[in-house]
């Protein structure tokens, strides 16, 4: 015996009705109704368990027992489209008491559902429902597509397959030839549940958990929906993650050329907090029966010298004027008593402003050793990337003026303005697309979830359900953790850009537990 207790259905703050429900094994159970007196919601609220629900005296929890046990054709013709007679026969036929002919139809192996008429597809959804044989059965408008002649067919067949089986059918409709069929019926009206016709009826019902093989319908849905799905996501979510690491190292690369580009000094004659001291010396030195004026000045590592190769920490560095007097073949100067290696050589026309004699030798600081005897020429302030000019930047004033030219400011400013088009595409673009990406899952959750939930009203266990969909997403949940370490690496990516990421990781995992639960 079915019992509901105490039921005050509503919907949206409307009340649609009140009363008690009771209905027994091997019957047909009527709903009737007015359009919208709550039919519809009444079944539901049963199949998902929103209501005091008693099984021969017993209360019921919502667990893959009560799913196994009950089946719901509702108004959804169109649930099975995407598969074939075959794969409907594979994936969800339990019970081979009754098959297609039963309900009118011929079988045919590969045919779609799809391409099937409305009446057919109604007449499928009901033979569905009938093979999981369950104990409880709920059929909302069952006939709505069939002539009168299907509808014949299918209510005798509800009837003979319920006193055969001994579960316990509930059946609403708008047609009152349905009517005929009932052994009880309950009509909703001034927004209570009241019995119209009543039969006597003892006994329980047989309520016991079922186990079904749902491997076919599990590897239909990873091939159909779950593979197809993520691949399209995984596609959208590696284009974001691929398309922001192209524009942060493009922003990068930007950086460099225009760091390189710059000396990367500011002299000043004045003692700048943070600057550093250029000491300057010079020598006449005899090349080739001439002697000619050579200069030796200290400079520091952050100091871009413009050389031929690649500058490295501890190069010692001649001008070419001096590199071509000396000879091609010649690697070394010396210079108060002290011997040189050449590593490097400076080209011409650039860093003028340190550049006191066409001939010139630069040492790194640290093996600069003249100091105590030389006087410093200028104080340098030097920087070595963004950050080190914008602390530049923090402790002068516009009114600084600077020997060589160049002011922080407006190269601060230069500098932004090459890199301002990067950072608005790495702050908008996974902002944007995560978004995207969202909206899709939504749109493809909108078109799947009633087959997805195939498997949960089914009985599949909730553990391997949850574990199946968070294995299916892991390609995508790791590309967009991916996307979110970037933050913590890249001070160019700003925080707020991978928020719609979260936000899809979130909505996912709700996603898999609201359709597994």
């Amino acid at each position: 015996m079915l019992e509901i207790r105490n039921i005050n259905l509503n919907v949206r703050k409307k009340h649609l009705f009140s009363g008690e429900f009771c209905a027994y094994p091997g019957q047909v159970t009527f709903v009737s109704g007015s359009v919208g007196s709550g039919k519809t919601t009444f079944l539901n609220h049963i199949f998902v368990l929103n209501l005091a629900i008693y099984i021969n005296k017993e209360k019921i929890h919502k667990n893959e027992k009560w799913y196994s046990q009950v089946a719901y054709v509702n108004q959804d013709v169109h649930l099975y489209d995407d598969f074939t007679f075959a794969e409907l026969v594979s994936c969800l036929r339990y019970d081979d008491q009754i098959g297609f002919e039963d309900v009118g139809i011929d079988y045919i192996h590969n045919k779609k559902v799809r391409i099937c008429s409305e009446g057919e597809k109604q007449r499928i959804s009901i033979l569905v429902g009938l093979w999981k044989k369950p104990s409880l059965i709920l059929f909302d408008e069952p006939t709505s597509y069939l002539d009168r002649e299907s509808q014949q067919q299918v209510m005798s067949l509800i009837r003979n397959y319920t006193i055969k089986n001994q579960c316990v059918t509930l059946l609403s409709s708008h047609h009152t030839y349905d009517q005929l069929y009932a052994d009880k019926i309950y009509d909703i009206e001034h927004q209570q549940l009241l019995i119209q016709k009543d039969c006597l009826a003892t006994g329980n019902l047989q309520f016991e958990a079922k186990t079904f093989d749902l491997s076919n319908l599990v590897q239909w849905l990873k091939t159909k929906i779950f593979i197809p799905t993520m691949t399209l996501l995984s596609v959208i979510l590696l284009g974001t993650l691929l398309f922001t690491i192209g524009t942060e190292k493009q922003l990068q690369k930007t950086r460099d050329n225009w760091l390189n580009s710059r000396e990367r000094y500011y002299l000043s004659y004045t003692n700048i907090d943070g600057s550093l001291p250029l000491y300057y010396y010079y020598e006449l030195l005899e090349m080739n029966g001439e002697y000619i004026p050579v200069g030796m000045m200290n400079y520091y590592e952050d100091m871009n010298m413009f050389t031929k190769n690649t500058q490295k920490a501890n190069d010692i560095i001649v001008t070419e004027a001096l590199k071509k007097k000396l000879g091609e073949t010649t690697h070394t100067i010396t210079l108060d008593n002290q011997t040189y290696t050449i590593s490097n050589v400076m080209q011409d026309d650039v860093n003028n402003s340190i550049r006191e004699s066409r001939y010139m030798i630069y040492l790194p600081d640290d093996l600069y050793s003249k100091k105590d005897r030389q006087r410093i020429l200028y104080y340098a302030l030097t920087y070595q990337n963004e950050d080190e000019l914008s602390n530049i930047v923090s402790i002068i004033t516009p009114k600084t003026s600077f020997i060589n030219g160049g002011h922080p400011i407006q190269d601060e400013n230069s500098l932004q303005d090459h890199l301002r088009s990067y950072r608005l595409m790495l702050s908008l673009i996974p902002l944007t697309l995560g978004g995207i990406t969202i909206l899709v899952r939504l749109m493809l959750e909108k078109k799947y979830h009633t087959k997805i939930a195939l498997l949960k009203n089914n009985g599949y266990p909730i553990s391997k359900n949850v574990k199946l969909q968070l294995i299916i997403k892991i390609i995508p949940f790791f590309i967009s953790l991916i996307m979110m370490m970037m933050v913590l690496f890249s001070p160019d990516i700003p925080l707020y850009s991978v928020l719609t990421m979260i936000l899809y990781i979130l909505f996912e995992v709700r996603l898999s537990l609201k359709s597994s639960i």
